[in-house]
């Protein structure tokens, strides 16, 4: 860790990739289902949620200086304790990249490669990930900046295109059945900020604290990948359309057309979704080896790599899959995670004074 120095902006980057593939693929279709036309709503009133867990990281950040939240944890109490929460979170993390693993082979499943095998699929997307994290944060960070500018790109010319098919009259009106489907949206949106945790993890590997204009930028910036497809979505497809599909933003990229002849664009967005997940995965995968204290990198890894490929070939309907997310996962991912970031903001405020 020591003999990496990250720019604070790639820590940053990072984040919006793999947390912006969480809001923008993963989250969606549960805000969806849960607060139906209301749902751009729940965004909306997560600001304040967002705000807070903002703050407090930022407050942490400061605190920490330049050392991890793990180390600070491990220099100031006692092992087993940070051992237990360490695993705690590093579980979660893998629980996180299994997820993107297995919603993209679905994904991939139901829209392009039907009869290529499952083993294939996995291995050919989990080597890639699996040589990136045994490579370390620098060779992740590296992609970043590379894959951010290129999914940007693709987002906005998705987003533009597709205006004459937008018909906003369709987010109104609201509230229809009350406040209840918003507020249960909320908590598929905080799932996903929650992960804004996950930036004390990376610290160790920044030259510098995150300032508060950082962090601002980082939140602002998911708060629109969580926003603009949700909005998109119910005026191109209708609050109730929309709820149906498991792939509301990918389904936006089918209703694009370039003049008369060109139709069916939609392989854009292959890249800008392998792009997200491989991030993801990575990321993921290489602080769940940290978080579980292996010091044999490599070895550790492949162990990891390895009970995820089972995991991945284990037989599991999508429809059975989605809503065990819908029901179970995600609130549980979301009351974990804000738990977390509680604890760690008491633990760090404590021996930091």
């Amino acid at each position: 860790m020591k003999n990496v120095n990250l720019k604070s902006i790639h820590v940053y980057l990072l984040t919006i990739i793999s947390t912006g593939f969480m809001v923008h693929v993963l989250i969606l279709p549960n805000i969806l289902t849960a607060a139906g036309r209301d749902a751009w709503i729940s965004v909306l009133f997560s600001i304040i949620p967002i705000i807070i867990m903002g703050l407090m990281i930022f407050y942490m950040s400061r605190a920490l200086g330049r050392e991890s939240l793990l180390s600070f944890l491990r220099n100031h109490y006692s092992p087993p304790f940070v051992k237990i929460l360490a695993v705690c979170l590093g579980m979660i993390m893998f629980s996180e990249a299994f997820v993107t693993m297995k919603y993209t082979l679905f994904w991939a499943k139901d829209n392009y490669a039907s009869e290529v095998p499952n083993l294939v699929i996995v291995l050919s997307f989990l080597l890639i990930s699996y040589y990136a994290s045994v490579k370390g944060i620098k060779t992740i960070a590296i992609l970043g900046p590379f894959l951010f500018f290129i999914v940007c790109l693709f987002g906005v010319f998705i987003g533009i295109s597709n205006v004459p098919k937008k018909d906003y009259t369709l987010l109104f009106p609201l509230f229809e059945q009350g406040f209840e489907p918003s507020l249960k949206g909320m908590i598929y949106v905080c799932a996903a900020f929650g992960e804004i945790l996950y930036l004390l993890l990376l610290q160790g590997y920044s030259k510098h604290s995150f300032t508060l204009k950082g962090l601002i930028l980082t939140s602002s910036f998911l708060f629109i990948l969580a926003l603009g497809p949700l909005t998109a979505a119910i005026a191109e497809f209708g609050p109730v359309e929309a709820a149906l599909m498991n792939n509301p933003a990918y389904e936006e990229w089918k209703l694009l057309t370039i003049g008369k002849y060109i139709t069916r664009v939609d392989f854009f967005s292959i890249f800008q979704w392998f792009a997200g997940a491989l991030v993801r995965v990575s990321l993921l995968m290489f602080l769940t080896n940290e978080l579980l204290g292996f010091t044999k990198k490599k070895w550790s890894l492949t162990i990891i790599y390895g009970v995820m490929v089972i995991g991945e070939l284990v037989n599991w309907q999508s429809d059975k899959f989605v809503s065990f997310l819908y029901r179970i996962y995600y609130p549980a991912v979301c009351a974990v995670l804000i738990a977390s970031l509680l604890m760690t903001f008491l633990l760090v405020k404590l021996k930091s004074r």
